[in-house]
């Protein structure tokens, strides 16, 4: 999918500027189907056909929306995964107690992975380093994500351990791994509309890690 067939650009420009909301509308579904199939298959197993067929058009209609398979899978995480590095940021830097926070940030995590499904699992379940291959920008911005994400939670943590609320025996960095770890492991078993709501989950979750945390 890497070589568009001819003046395919010209069209696809064409087409956003006829009609954007349509436009805009089946570009969403090509996203939501071509996150479908990066699921069930992975990233590499996937074929320009497969997503195609989920979206229920022909394999050259694709190049009205999207360059190439890459594209469309870095269109498919970056909306979530930057999502969720901003809400965590957002929960960090506001007011409350840093349980409350933690709490907020493990519901809010978990509901985006039900909001986002199945995009933020593709993601999850795929090697960034490998699917970046030489495209360095792309790379960097994932780690940069991830780290701003880690760091948000660490900051919580460790607030909440310097005002004497946290105590544990482990270091800080393992804490924070452990919490991002927690919820970021459901992409091996969560299956959204099966059972226990995703806010719910979150909220055990929290109930179970501030239950070791917090001291009595």
């Amino acid at each position: 999918m890497a070589d568009q067939p001819s003046g395919i650009g010209v069209r696809r420009r064409n087409a956003r500027e006829e009609s954007s909301e349509v436009y805009d509308e089946r570009r969403e579904q090509l996203l939501l189907a071509a996150a479908k199939v990066f699921r069930a298959k992975g990233f590499h197993a996937t074929s320009v056909s497969d997503i195609a067929a989920e979206f229920g058009s022909d394999r050259a209609s694709l190049y009205y929306y999207v360059s190439s398979k890459k594209e469309l899978f870095e269109m498919v995480v970056e909306q979530a995964v930057l999502g969720n590095v901003q809400m965590a940021e957002q929960i960090r830097d506001g007011a409350g107690e840093p349980a409350a926070k933690l709490r907020e940030i493990m519901i809010g995590l978990m509901r985006s992975y039900d909001a986002n499904y199945p995009q933020l699992f593709v993601f999850l379940q795929e090697d960034t380093d490998r699917l970046a291959g030489k495209d360095e920008a792309w790379r960097e911005r994932m780690q940069e994500w991830s780290r701003r994400y880690f760091q948000a939670v660490r900051d919580v943590i460790e607030a909440g351990i310097d005002s004497g609320v946290f105590a544990s025996q482990l270091p800080l960095a393992v804490i924070a791994q452990g919490v991002v770890g927690m919820v970021s492991w459901s992409h091996r078993w969560y299956q959204p509309g099966s059972g226990v709501p995703a806010e719910q989950i979150g909220a055990g979750f929290a109930d179970m890690l501030l239950d070791g945390l917090t001291t009595h």
